[in-house]
């Protein structure tokens, strides 16, 4: 990556991150004002890329007969946790977050340890990654509250509801997060999508114990749908929700045209299932290993990446 922009809402330039390197692919300047790099590096190398100067600063970089680093002025062992007025927290994963006078910016990261987002001051910033793990884009938007998604939803002729469980690791005796319809711990969420199978909102997460249709009631789904007066296709859980959700007949012995009209029920609701599975086939979220708290935010994460990506 050599430069990244943080715009606001209306397109102004907000923030800005410029990196500059050499053909070796050592850093030379670090800006965030700037948007072209300097004629002269600023930070300079020896022949075995070996940091030697830093902004003029010639002092303090010494290197064993091995390459190794024994000093190394800004970047000595207490710069490296602390420079200035900065802390770094770091993870198995990787940095975890930063503290600058107070202020914390947390990162979440994959598995893997791909960075995915990072919060500060109750904002959040997300990267897109490619599958070797390299910078495609960074975005600084928040994923769409309900009201937000139900501008663009009321667009479309139709749409298809469905509730999943991102699976979490917590014991069972955290009856909160267990599913008696999956047997098993995790977090439930909501999905809007289009007829198309577009996902086009994702609620925040439950503890997996609530009804799906009980956590349809919570978030305002089922009224927000009825006021914008928009069909919605739906799984037989969501059976006495009412308004304009649609669902399938129940039972074993039915009647031929409730069996044509389960049929085609299904036909129309299997997209959103697809982009169910899409979401669940994230690796990150295949089974969540953070605290319950940060699981929003992550699905928000992924979702913001998901928009960015299709």
């Amino acid at each position: 990556m050599s430069y990244a922009l943080k715009a606001d809402s209306a397109g102004a330039r907000a923030a800005s991150w410029l990196y500059c390197w050499d053909k070796a692919g050592n850093l030379t300047a670090q800006d965030g004002t700037a948007a072209t790099c300097p004629t002269t590096p600023t930070w300079t190398y020896n022949d075995a890329s070996r940091l030697t100067s830093q902004n003029g600063s010639t002092t303090g970089w010494s290197y064993d007969k091995a390459g190794n680093e024994t000093a190394g002025g800004r970047t000595a062992a207490t710069a490296r946790t602390t420079p200035g007025s900065t802390w770094f927290h770091h993870s198995a994963l990787g940095l975890a977050s930063t503290t600058t006078n107070g202020v914390d910016t947390g990162f979440i990261r994959e598995p893997a340890g791909t960075l995915n987002s990072m919060t500060t001051g109750g904002e959040s910033s997300y990267y897109l990654t490619d599958a070797t793990g390299n910078l495609l884009g960074f975005l600084a938007a928040l994923a769409p509250s309900l009201a937000e998604a139900m501008r663009t939803i009321r667009e479309k002729a139709f749409v298809i509801l469905g509730g999943t469980l991102l699976p979490i690791d917590r014991i069972t005796a955290n009856t909160p997060y267990y599913s008696g319809k999956h047997k098993r711990q995790g977090m439930n969420i909501q999905v809007l999508t289009d007829p198309f199978g577009h996902l086009l909102w994702a609620s925040p997460a439950l503890p997996g114990s609530p009804h799906d249709l009980t956590a349809a009631r919570y978030h305002g789904i089922i009224d927000a749908l009825t006021k914008a007066g928009l069909k919605c296709w739906a799984d037989k859980v969501y059976q006495g929700a009412g308004g304009p959700v649609r669902v399938a007949f129940r039972g074993c012995r039915l009647k031929r045209w409730k069996r044509r009209h389960n049929t085609s029920h299904a036909k129309i609701r299997c997209a959103g299932e697809r982009a169910m599975a899409t979401l669940e086939g994230r690796r990150l979220l295949r089974k969540l290993r953070c605290s319950t708290n940060r699981i929003t935010d992550v699905l928000k994460a992924v979702l913001v990446l998901h928009h960015a990506s299709t």
